[in-house]
């Protein structure tokens, strides 16, 4: 190799915008066309962010407590074996409680990619051709084929939905020192009989406290309750 080519090599390496261990599939293209021309082209934040940033191709107001789709004039062709995902971006939401409605765009589909963005706050939002709206992340998918089938494997989780792994288990141990399990719900009410009983010893102690001038102390009779001047 000659000397000019080792320094084009090396310049080569210096304006690479990925870095030099990255190593991407030679069939892993994200091919995109322009509709209008309104249309950006997508573009990636830094060498490794997961996603693309996507721009609005048009001024669109986003209504308060409302929702509105926001066109980007860009078809695109996601890789083989892969489907695209419209993500927020951290910024909006932090910023502006503008958040990106559910977005999967499958691998045959070819119209305009359009996001759907929601405003969670009490202003209207404005959006203009050229911001950043959301993220486009390619990520890889697997066509299953469906079989129907009688039963299903039974598992250690079983039926169990929302909520159902959740509860922290806590080990315990008894008076005769063998281990047991409770939950941190069963401990949540264990502590409040304690707060209810703690309640009532002080209800024993005010009975047995001498009454100061004009206050009254009920008093126990056959069950029933009396009042007692001092």
């Amino acid at each position: 190799m000659s000397t000019v080519e080792v320094l084009k090599k090396k310049l080569e390496d210096v304006e690479s915008p990925l870095p030099k261990k990255m190593k991407i599939e030679s069939n892993c293209v994200l091919r995109f066309a322009k509709l209008t021309e309104h249309a950006l082209a997508p573009v990636r934040g830094s060498p490794r962010a997961a996603g693309l940033d996507l721009k609005s191709a048009y001024d669109v107001k986003i209504p308060a407590r409302g929702k509105a789709v926001v066109k980007t004039d860009l078809q695109v062709q996601v890789p083989e074996g892969s489907y695209g995902r419209v993500a927020p971006r951290s910024g909006l939401a932090v910023k502006n409680f503008i958040d990106v409605g559910a977005g999967v765009v499958d691998e045959d589909y070819r119209g305009n990619l359009g996001v759907v963005l929601f405003n969670h706050s009490d202003e209207d939002f404005e959006v203009k051709r050229g911001d950043r709206i959301a993220q486009f992340i390619c990520e890889r998918i697997f066509y299953p084929e469906l079989e129907e089938v009688d039963k299903l494997d039974d598992t250690e989780r079983g039926a169990g939905g929302f909520g159902s792994t959740g509860i922290k288990e806590i080990v315990a141990k008894n008076g005769n020192g063998t281990a047991a399990m409770e939950t941190e719900e069963v401990k949540d009410k264990v502590e409040e009989s304690k707060v209810d009983g703690k309640t009532d010893e002080s209800k024993e102690v005010a009975k047995d406290e001498k009454p100061k001038n004009g206050d009254t102390v009920p008093e126990e009779t056959n069950g029933t309750t009396a009042a007692a001047t001092a």
